[in-house]
């Protein structure tokens, strides 16, 4: 479920006590959204990593380096690292380029 459908979700049964009181904790809901993009993307939003790609994946509290495969099994360059599905690991981002100068 992505952020703006819980939001809606959050407020449906929300009985305002005084007038416009819903609208102000529905733009509080919204606040985050207008901060600059986080790298990290949210597996539970739908938005999984390119087959193939270098991505940095979190998994219980852990990073670690690898990449998908076309099935959504997981590699990790880590020798010692669990062996996980795509739908087992909470955020991945893609491993950012460094600077060439």
């Amino acid at each position: 479920m992505n952020r703006g459908l819980k939001i809606f979700k959050a407020t449906v049964d929300f009985k305002p006590l005084i007038g416009g009181e819903k609208e102000v904790c529905i733009a509080y809901a919204k606040l985050p959204d207008c901060r600059p993009a986080s790298p990290w993307h949210s597996v539970e939003d739908g938005k999984l990593p390119q087959a193939g790609k270098d991505c940095i994946f979190s998994y219980q509290g852990k990073r670690y380096k690898g990449f998908m495969y076309k099935d959504g099994a997981l590699h990790f360059d880590d020798e010692f690292s669990p062996m996980l599905d795509i739908h087992e690991v909470d955020y991945w981002m893609e491993t950012p380029e460094l600077p060439t100068e």
